[in-house]
């Protein structure tokens, strides 16, 4: 076995960093694939929860309303001596 040359050395340092961040790679398409279902999750999530507000606020006013009108109506019928 002679002496390392320059070019020996520098493959043999490339095969080791290769070896040490193998699992480290990251698939840039894959990656990038990732981030947009990540992204079109939490606006699925922003919409769902504008959607649930304005349905609990929706009710919330729908029940007070009624409560109401049940109320005047009692009152109606009380007064009418119904």
């Amino acid at each position: 076995m002679g002496a390392l040359t320059k070019e020996d050395v520098k493959e043999i340092i490339d095969e080791a960093i290769e070896n040490k961040v193998k699992d480290f790679y990251i698939n840039r398409e894959e990656h990038y694939q990732h981030h947009q279902f990540v992204k079109s999750f939490i606006e699925l999530m922003q919409t769902s929860r504008k959607t649930a507000m304005r349905v609990i606020i929706g009710s919330a006013t729908v029940a007070v309303i009624g409560l109401v009108v049940a109320g005047f109506w009692g009152r109606i019928r009380a007064f009418m001596g119904g």
